[in-house]
């Protein structure tokens, strides 16, 4: 528990600096418009234009995901050692009835895996083993949500940004047409593709931290559901070796 909770401390920091890293590659753009150094987020953000406004959504949108499945994927909301422990022993002891009382509340993930896996334990093991099997689906299900998300959000966030450096250089080009002497000022030209590609620096900067989130979130979920299976392996090598008239209730 010491290790996952260390390891859970250590996701938190890294999703803080690569918010802090995207903010400050962000705003470190700032230095080639006008010649002078932008210093607030909300020039920059001004200089890309209406296309940030979704690439900023996306933005908060990944946080909010990222601080609720640290929240939500902590092992001891999930598989408590207790719970699992307490059931153990009961089944092993024969009492059926009170190992169910230990699940009844169905608080825990695997708490209402185990549940599932009891409703069934006076009939076939192969019934036990399908409860069991269609309950921690159910469970790995619901540890997911959200991963498409972050997933989503790594996918569609660059695609703005390049949408909006389109859509910027096109305007530039359209504004050099305008003036006159443009053509020998290639500093016109320059300011209007730098301040187009603040969407693709903008986009980048979210899409990144999400594909990380989306790979770190995936594989603490994938563990989770690793040890759902061997919670589930155990209580049907229970049910295997005891015989039926050995269940008191």
């Amino acid at each position: 528990m010491r290790g996952f909770n260390k390891r859970s401390r250590t996701l938190t920091l890294s999703v803080v600096a690569l918010a802090l890293t995207s903010s400050s590659a962000f705003a470190a753009e700032g230095d080639i418009f006008e010649g002078d150094i932008l210093t607030t987020l909300g020039e920059l953000i001004l200089k890309g234009g209406w296309l940030m406004i979704p690439i900023g959504l996306a933005s908060i949108l990944m946080l909010a995901l990222a601080l609720e499945r640290l929240w939500a994927l902590r092992r001891g909301r999930i598989i408590p050692n207790a719970i699992w422990e307490g059931v153990r022993t009961k089944l092993a002891a024969g009492e059926l009835d009170a190992a169910r009382d230990e699940v009844s509340d169905g608080r825990f993930p695997v708490s209402r895996m185990l549940h599932s896996g009891l409703e069934e334990w006076d009939r076939q093991f192969e019934d036990v083993s399908r409860a069991l099997d269609e309950a921690g689906q159910r469970e790995a299900d619901d540890l997911s949500k959200g991963l498409p998300a972050l997933q989503g959000i790594a996918s569609v966030a660059p695609l703005l940004g390049l949408l909006g450096t389109v859509v910027g250089m096109i305007q530039a080009f359209f504004t050099v047409a305008k003036e006159r002497g443009a053509m020998g000022n290639p500093e016109l030209l320059a300011e209007g593709i730098g301040q187009a590609l603040v969407t693709t620096a903008a986009g980048l900067s979210v899409a990144i931290p999400a594909l990380v989130l989306f790979y770190a979130f995936r594989g603490r979920t994938r563990k989770i559901v690793r040890e759902f299976d061997d919670v589930a392996r155990a209580m049907l090598h229970i049910k295997r070796n005891r015989r039926p008239d050995e269940m008191a209730a």
